[in-house]
C-alpha cells in the first residue's frame, strides 16, 4: 500500500520530547521571486539530536529571536545541553530532484532542561 509522506504528521509522541543541543542558526525569509535569501529574520533554528530517534539529528524553527544559550561558549567546553521543546510538530517531504526526504519541525518554544 502507498501513501503520500507528507499526510504523516509527526509530534512530541514520535519526536521525543529531550534533544541534545548540537547548534542554533539564524532562519530567514527566503524572496522566491527572486530566488535569493533576504535580511529579515524570522526566528532560530535548533539542530538537535533526538536520543528516541536513534541519534538522528533534526532541526526545530522557533520563531525567537534570541538562542538560549551561548552555543560557542558550548561547544568551547564541551558541554552537553539538554533542550526540550513546546508543542514541536513536523512533517516529512520529499526533494523530487533527489529523491531524499526530509523532516520539516517546529515549535512553538524551546527550553534547556
Amino acid at each position: 500500500m502507498a501513501f503520500k509522506i507528507d499526510v504523516l504528521k509527526l509530534n512530541e509522541s514520535n519526536l521525543g520530547n529531550k534533544f541534545v543541543l548540537k547548534d542554533i542558526t539564524d532562519v530567514y525569509r527566503y524572496d522566491r521571486e527572486n530566488n535569493k535569501r533576504t535580511d529579515e529574520k524570522l526566528g532560530l533554528k535548533y539542530h538537535v539530536f533526538s536520543p528516541k530517534l536513534k541519534n538522528e539529528v533534526l532541526s526545530v524553527q522557533v520563531d525567537q529571536m534570541e538562542p538560549i544559550v551561548d552555543v560557542k561558549s558550548m561547544q568551547e567546553n564541551e558541554e552537553i545541553v539538554f533542550v526540550q521543546f513546546d508543542n514541536i510538530n513536523g512533517k516529512m517531504f520529499q526533494d523530487f530532484k533527489t529523491g531524499e526526504i526530509f523532516l520539516s519541525a517546529s515549535a512553538d518554544n524551546v527550553e534547556t532542561l
